[in-house]
């Protein structure tokens, strides 16, 4: 798969109907597929963690989720095929997958958004064969005995595909430690999307997401939480960019 490196990381520079097509060659052919959408927050945060930044680049794909992360590409003259959003991407594979048997595992959210979300993509793909869908608690990640519930739920209901919104990077580690205990063949992180397919959190208007001004909403939606995020931790992803360009970036080892 063509890739283009960013900060060390292996960006996929994948249309959004490739990605779709190799998730669903994935389940077809029985082979495993990781597939972690890269915005600039999960760049940032792989620059300080070593394992989270070793989980992503030993990942399926890591398809570009954001128009910075497309601007860094094209700034390093080697630009990315298109953004693919997280969200995006799992509503299109959705849409493609309406006459088939797949089984899908919703696992993240605030408690009850799984099941929400569940529904309302029912809602929108009747035929959508959603198996399961679960809310851990908080903290569960730490808690052993939930972690095997939870792998024993996945398999139990002979899941296909598992979809996991926890946020990064929480649920790229919770997938990279329990995958090979669980059957299911395609992973996908999905980050906050249940909040938005269960109508918890508003969208973003389209024009703010093609202009790269998504993080402006999501501030206003949210800025007590979110503030640090996009004002503080993610600036810097421009520095380390030009540094790039420039052959001065080290890369992190």
């Amino acid at each position: 798969m063509p890739t283009v490196e960013i900060l060390g990381l292996p960006i996929s520079s994948l249309t959004m109907s490739d990605v779709i097509d190799a998730m669903h060659r994935s389940v077809i052919n029985g082979t495993r597929c990781t597939i972690f959408p890269v915005n600039v927050d999960v760049v940032m945060k792989a620059q300080e963690d070593d394992e989270f930044r070793s989980v992503l680049c030993g990942a399926t794909l890591l398809p570009p989720d954001g128009m910075p992360i497309v601007w860094a590409s094209k700034f390093l003259r080697n630009p990315v095929a298109e953004k693919v959003t997280g969200s995006v991407l799992f509503e299109a594979f959705c849409e493609s997958i309406v006459s088939r048997p797949y089984r899908i595992f919703l696992l993240g959210g605030m408690e009850g958004i799984a099941n929400r979300a569940g529904k309302a993509l029912k809602s929108r793909f009747p035929n959508l064969n959603i198996a399961g869908c679960y809310s851990p608690p908080w903290n569960f990640e730490h808690d052993e005995d939930e972690n095997s519930r939870i792998v024993r739920m996945i398999n139990e209901l002979m899941s296909d595909i598992l979809v996991v919104g926890l946020g990064a990077p929480k649920q790229e580690k919770w997938i990279a430690k329990h995958m090979g205990q669980i059957n299911a063949k395609l992973f996908l992180a999905v980050g906050g999307s249940f909040d938005y397919y269960s109508g918890a959190v508003r969208r973003p208007p389209r024009f703010l997401s093609q202009i790269g001004l998504e993080w402006c909403w999501r501030i206003s939606q949210d800025p007590r939480r979110l503030w640090k995020r996009y004002l503080v931790d993610d600036p810097p992803f421009f520095y380390h960019v030009l540094r790039q360009r420039f052959g001065r970036y080290e890369r992190p080892r």
